[in-house]
């Protein structure tokens, strides 16, 4: 039922009540027998819960949504036991801990870490004194996981739930292209990166890092070839367009994909090479230059000097 339908109101529960979660929580319907128990209704903010016929989920939204209502007043603080007298809630339900599964916790967790990789942050940040004090402000009876949990656990099962939706919108796609090239860290570490672009059905442009994985030793063809079949194989990625430059290495390595390197290991299909245009208009400003003798020797020596700084280890 709609929750902006005027023509539904909220019942309390049919019956005699055993548990005062039922002040703050109710059914809609149309009259007092005609109710849907399907989901409860939050009396506070009509927020719709899931009812399986016990009071857990309901429990569990109050604690966590609501946690200031427990306390607000003796007649919402306050049940009844057995006898009929009242019993006053606990210290211990506002200060303990939440449990590393609880809704409340999980969600906090998840905010984490799509913080941590959504703005590049390291993993130390969980760690720092003064961000688990906002987060201790902020819910004092969440505890923040470790580096280590983030590390092993979490972002890891984050990345492996964002793969399966990239690799599903790849599969739906009329083609894909894909870009890569090869770069060098301030620390002078050699990576290659990998991108894919392809289009939805609705014309919205997709772009996806699939991979930056560090490429130590000589960039021959044939190492650069080996870890772009890692990558394509990790994806699913059986032909594309491979937008590259014109360095002879990166070409060859392209062009060694659709060949079996192995009587025993399959082919990965045909993949088109397309050169970067930005490159090529590059190496034909390039190739004027060196007719400009003053020039040419101007920018070899600041090639020279800039090699000289920025090596390889």
């Amino acid at each position: 039922m709609s929750d902006t339908d005027h023509t539904k109101h909220v019942f309390d529960f049919p019956g005699k009540a055993k548990s005062e979660v039922w002040n703050y929580f109710g059914f809609y319907g149309t009259d007092d027998r005609n109710i849907d128990k399907t989901y409860a209704v939050c009396k506070i903010f009509f927020t719709k819960i899931k009812y399986v016929g016990n009071t857990t989920n309901l429990k569990n939204h109050i604690n966590t949504s609501h946690p200031d209502k427990l306390s607000s007043s003796s007649s919402s603080c306050i049940g009844s036991n057995s006898s009929g007298t009242a019993k006053q809630r606990t210290i211990e339900q506002f200060t303990t801990k939440l449990g590393s599964n609880s809704p409340r916790a999980v969600n906090l967790t998840n905010a984490i870490a799509e913080h941590l990789f959504t703005d590049l942050r390291p993993l130390s940040m969980v760690d720092s004194v003064s961000f688990k004090k906002i987060l201790h402000i902020a819910e004092p009876r969440y505890e923040v996981p470790s580096r280590k949990v983030f590390s092993d656990k979490i972002l890891p099962r984050m990345y492996d739930s964002t793969k399966e939706t990239i690799k599903c919108e790849m599969s739906n796609a009329a083609s894909t292209s894909i870009t890569t090239d090869g770069w060098t860290s301030i620390s002078t570490h050699s990576y290659v990166t990998v991108t894919v672009q392809f289009m939805t059905d609705d014309f919205q442009i997709k772009n996806y890092v699939l991979q930056t994985r560090e490429l130590p030793g000589s960039h021959t063809a044939e190492h650069l070839n080996e870890a772009l079949k890692v990558c394509f194989r990790e994806w699913d990625i059986e032909t594309s367009f491979i937008v590259t430059d014109n360095a002879a290495n990166i070409v060859k390595a392209v062009n060694l994909l659709g060949l079996h390197t192995d009587s025993s290991e399959e082919s990965l299909s045909q993949f088109k090479h397309v050169p970067c245009m930005a490159h090529t208009l590059n190496l034909a400003v390039k190739s004027g230059l060196k007719s400009c003798k003053q020039v040419n020797v101007v920018l070899t020596r600041c090639r020279q000097l800039i090699a000289y700084f920025k090596r390889s280890p």
